[in-house]
């Protein structure tokens, strides 16, 4: 359902309140209908002009009331408001469309402030240029691996762990060193120890240029065996 529907939904609103009949048997005329339909539209349009002057929250406190709360695809975001009804990330970014509204993101954009980092991996994903250096964000090595922030991900490595010691770790038939600079983390974002770790586990390895795993997270969702490139 498109948003302009919430404003015919206000109007439909106002026309069925104005035309409530003074008694049971009354009917209302011709005349009645056509005035009730004009202040129907003129209190669409006002209510189109203050809708679009709700904060984000907001908007979607009035859509979930006005739908009541429908959300057939349980993503936190009311039909009335949501581009794709069947779709629970229509930008495929990792974040459901209604927590993209409550963070002011664009949900159908992956990489809101276009800056070569998607939302669900920018810290900063509303501001392209956060410290304010002239370069993108994106265009920055802020661990100077040699690797553009941007890029990071395309080196990554996801899939179910094969082989795992205290110093190495096979993960897609590819092998990385463990050493102790490498960052466990946790399904929660959480630093986690290598004890979290075991073989068939389903992980994401950031590697740096020299092979070592700089990171390995937990992922919640199933491995498919391949490379997240």
């Amino acid at each position: 359902m498109k948003l302009r529907n919430i404003y015919l939904l206000m109007a439909t609103l106002g026309i069925a309140f104005i035309l409530q009949p003074a008694t049971a048997s009354a009917s209302p005329s011709k005349k009645a209908v056509l005035r009730a339909a004009k202040r129907a539209e003129r209190a669409a349009k006002k209510s189109e002009r203050l809708f679009k002057r709700l904060k984000s929250d907001d908007k979607v406190k009035v859509a979930n009331k006005l739908q009541n709360k429908t959300d057939d695809d349980n993503d936190g975001l009311a039909n009335v408001l949501d581009p794709d009804d069947n779709d629970q990330d229509v930008d495929n970014d990792g974040i459901k469309d209604g927590n993209e509204v409550q963070n002011k993101t664009d949900l159908e954009d992956s990489d809101t402030d276009g800056d070569g980092i998607s939302d669900d991996k920018d810290l900063h994903p509303t501001d392209s240029d956060a410290d304010d250096d002239g370069v993108l964000d994106g265009d920055e090595d802020s661990d100077n691996d040699g690797t553009p922030d941007g890029q990071e991900d395309d080196n990554n490595v996801k899939g179910l762990i094969s082989a795992i010691t205290t110093t190495e770790i096979t993960v897609n038939n590819q092998t990385f060193t463990l050493d102790s600079n490498t960052q466990y983390i946790g399904s929660d974002d959480q630093s986690v120890t290598q004890a979290y770790f075991a073989i068939g586990s389903c992980v994401e390895v950031e590697p740096d240029n020299s092979g070592n795993a700089k990171k390995v997270k937990l992922e919640n969702d199933s491995c498919d065996s391949s490379s997240d490139d």
